[in-house]
């Protein structure tokens, strides 16, 4: 008896078990849609996040404008735009990256089922479901879960009408691939994954020429409008672009980033990296076995790889010359790997499966506890900082700002407060993307000047997120034209406060007074 014969028989008795699949998937989507939820508003905003709130906020026309002077298309935004008249605050904001999040989840088991029927499809759908990476991003106003959901339902309908399920599909296809090249950009990855699939099997695509060549002729067309504004924004991204040329050992980790996010201590990170790579490993080596004894399973396998391999690939040989190889950019790819070891794992025997689902689990929720509730993996609390600032500010007062992330953060946390950000930050003197897209928000760098005309004090807020140096500097050069009254921490931001009226500063020493904020 082969060996494929015992899974195809294992397989029949666990459909037995499971029945149609309906209640696992319930089950499974519950967990994911709580872990998608749950604690949902937590955090403050970031950088990113901010800048959303505030394009969101925006008519239509300035955010199509906006994001055509930054780097990506303007579909998250024109959808989150309506979104926040609904609601105000953090988990309103990032709700619909919540929604995209969860929808993902049946979408993943229906491609699965298709592919490599339904156990496997349960089986990606519950990875998925408890995937720390695909939570964070879940729980994240920005556009990559909806890129995620997009790009796989593109996916989804590209391979059903590939199989001849329904001339709608190739409509639908059309649809959805528009759609996910309007959220990120780097969603042609996942376009040229299905053209190399394509390609593959060119003895079938032949009899797919008409319906296929009709299709990428419609998403050109329903994409042509931005294509006038893509080559600036591909120059922008490969001349000042902030990613790093990605080394090999940067693919691999990769694949521990989608298995376990990045809520991990450093000595637990290598023992995630080398259970994803195993996993890995061991649904290739039955990808592997299983090619020349199921004729019928290649193309799904063929198909699933592609998914999985070329966006990665493609992405990381593009960054050795145009550095943009990050890891949310890969959702497809992600969710691809997700399905895959779903199939290896429905291979694979009990107890290894066993072993491998209790140290997954742990390392999982280790990386989801460290998400919400850890201190030292949280995102800066900038909610927290505009809080005890306002309760502190007083007519006279000013605020300068040495990083955009507070700069940003005030202006949705406190938008009565004076706020400003001075001339010198290297990202704004260089024209980098974060300086560009900074000044897309409304930042105006100014003089020191004319910050502190004929004020009475003035707050400095440090976030030393990025050109440490520089903010430093800043700090310094306040403290030695004005006295210093107090310094505070508020969870590892500085707060300080200065006298403008005050210029002597002998007593300096005595009258500095430390707190610890809230």
């Amino acid at each position: 008896m082969t060996l494929s014969l015992v899974h195809r028989r294992r397989g029949e008795q666990g459909n037995r078990i499971v029945g149609s699949g309906g209640l696992w998937l319930l089950g499974i989507l519950a967990v994911g849609a709580f872990l998608r939820l749950f604690r949902l508003g937590y955090h403050s905003l970031w950088l990113d996040e901010a800048f959303s709130a505030l394009l969101a906020q925006r008519d239509w026309g300035q955010i199509v404008s906006g994001t055509a002077r930054d780097t990506m298309p303007p579909l998250y935004y024109l959808l989150l735009h309506p979104f926040l008249s609904l609601g105000s605050g953090e988990a309103f904001l990032r709700l619909p990256s919540a929604l995209w999040g969860i929808a993902t989840i049946p979408l993943l088991f229906a491609l699965g089922k298709d592919l490599f029927g339904e156990k496997a499809g349960l089986a990606g759908a519950g990875l998925l479901a408890g995937s720390p990476f695909h939570v964070f991003y879940s729980q994240e106003a920005r556009m990559y879960s909806q890129l995620g959901f997009l790009s796989l339902l593109s996916a989804f309908c590209f391979w059903r009408a590939w199989q001849d399920r329904g001339k709608g599909y190739w409509l639908a296809f059309v649809l959805s691939t528009a759609a996910a090249l309007y959220t990120h950009n780097m969603a042609v990855l996942h376009l040229l994954a299905l053209g190399l699939f394509a390609l593959a099997r060119w003895q079938r695509a032949g009899q797919k020429a008409r319906p296929l060549a009709a299709a990428l002729a419609g998403i050109g067309l329903l994409f042509l409008p931005w294509l006038l504004y893509l080559p600036d924004q591909i120059a922008r991204v490969g001349g000042r672009f902030w990613v790093e040329t990605p080394s090999a050992l940067e693919l691999l980790t990769t694949l521990g980033l989608f298995s376990f996010g990045y809520a991990l201590p450093g000595p637990l990170i290598v023992v995630a990296l080398t259970m994803a790579l195993y996993a890995v490993f061991l649904t290739l080596f039955f990808a592997w076995r299983a090619w020349p004894e199921e004729a019928s399973g290649r193309e799904s396998l063929l198909f699933a790889l592609c998914l999985f391999a070329v966006p990665l690939a493609v992405s990381f040989l593009i960054s050795l010359r145009w550095p943009v190889f990050l890891a949310r950019t890969l959702m497809l790819s992600a969710l691809a790997m997700l399905l895959l070891v779903g199939w290896g794992l429905a291979r694979t025997p009990w107890a290894l499966v066993a072993l491998l689902a209790v140290g997954g689990m742990a390392l999982a929720g280790l990386s989801l506890y460290n998400f919400y509730a850890n201190p030292a993996y949280a995102k800066p609390p900038l909610r927290e900082v505009a809080d005890y600032l306002t309760a502190r500010f007083q007519d006279g007062d000013t605020v300068i700002h040495s990083s955009d992330s507070s700069y940003l953060a005030f202006a949705y946390y406190a938008p009565g407060l004076e706020r400003h950000f001075l001339i010198g930050d290297p990202d704004y003197e260089g024209e980098t993307t974060r300086g560009r897209t900074g000044r897309i928000a409304g930042i105006q760098p100014e003089g020191l000047a004319k910050v502190v005309g004929d004020r009475d004090r003035l707050w400095v807020v440090m976030v030393l997120d990025h050109n440490v140096t520089y903010q430093q500097q800043v700090n310094d050069q306040v403290g030695q034209l004005y006295p210093l009254i107090s310094a505070t921490d508020v969870g590892g931001i500085r707060v300080f406060l200065y006298d403008l009226k005050q210029d002597d500063a002998s007593d300096l020493g005595e009258r500095v007074q430390w707190a610890r904020g809230p």
